[in-house]
């Protein structure tokens, strides 16, 4: 990688207000550098533009130069870090303050179902004996009951065959090396050559499961090229987890709160009142109104 210097610049057309709207070189020498390195925005809260040159109406110039960068690494360890942008005092510059994120508490999610699950031998069998157990009540309730049992078996099955994924690949490649390594030595020997067999085979079969799990995370298309695309899955996955947070929220118009369960009572409170406002004023005696004249021309 070459030497690129200090940057001064935007990333993008939007990150700038006010005065030449000319795009530099050195706007794309930035992003090119952002490409080589592989480093992205961190989820920021704050101010979006982080400079100005001060200047009195037309004059003054906004820019989004300050910004706080990590790369694929940070992201696995700190999923929910976040960068906070601060009003500048008497720099022209914004301070930037980095939150690990280590005690945000995120909602519980909810189980979804992996494509590689079904193709699990023990898949069919396991879906056969939990729907064939009889369970009391009107259909609905036994048709919930069944679905709660059968997630219970899902978990197992996932934690038993398909658990740190990632980690299950890299161990199966170092086997498979080990093995062909030794094949080096002596190219002919039988039980050598079996064990080869069964061990690309098994690396085979866990790479498909890894790269099908990436790319239903990933909530991109695939791209359709002939290597694997986990490395680029697992990179929009951590993306969109970065990017589809709250972290904090504005109250009012000198209130920001980061805490969780301030921010879910916030929503709570505004949408229950938004939905109080829009039922106001309708009566049952209005709702029938409506409703009559429909019904007796039926």
């Amino acid at each position: 990688m070459g030497y690129y210097g200090d940057f001064n610049a935007v990333r993008f057309a939007g990150e700038k207000k006010g005065g030449s709207n000319q795009w530099n070189s050195q706007c794309e020498e930035f992003n090119d550098m952002c490409k080589e390195v592989d480093i992205d925005d961190l989820n920021a809260i704050g101010p979006f533009f982080t400079w100005n040159n001060r200047g009195e109406l037309n004059r003054r110039i906004c820019c989004k130069l300050d910004r706080v960068m990590c790369n694929e690494h940070w992201s696995s360890k700190f999923p929910n870090s976040f960068a906070s942008f601060l009003t500048p005092g008497i720099s022209d510059h914004c301070p930037m303050v980095v939150d690990s994120g280590l005690n945000f508490q995120g909602k519980k999610s909810l189980l979804k179902f992996f494509n590689f699950w079904a193709e699990h031998e023990d898949f069919l069998p396991m879906v056969d004996r939990v729907w064939s157990v009889d369970v009391e009540g009107n259909p609905m309730y036994r048709l919930v009951s069944k679905l709660k049992a059968l997630k219970v078996e899902l978990k197992r099955l996932n934690i038993k065959e398909f658990w740190n994924i990632s980690e299950r690949v890299k161990f199966a490649r170092d086997d498979l090396a080990q093995v062909q390594e030794r094949l080096v030595m002596d190219l002919v020997d039988g039980a050598l050559l079996q064990e080869e067999k069964v061990k690309v085979e098994k690396m085979v079969k866990l790479s498909k499961t890894e790269e099908s799990l990436a790319e239903q995370k990933s909530r991109v298309k695939w791209l359709w090229e002939r290597d694997a695309n986990t490395s680029y899955f697992f990179k929009s996955i951590a993306g969109w987890r970065n990017r589809n947070k709250i972290v904090s929220l504005e109250i009012g118009e000198d209130t920001i709160t980061s805490g969780q369960d301030r921010i879910k009572e916030e929503f709570v409170s505004f949408y229950s009142n938004l939905l109080k406002e829009k039922s106001a004023g309708v009566s049952y005696e209005g709702m029938e109104e409506l409703i009559t004249p429909t019904i007796l021309k039926e």
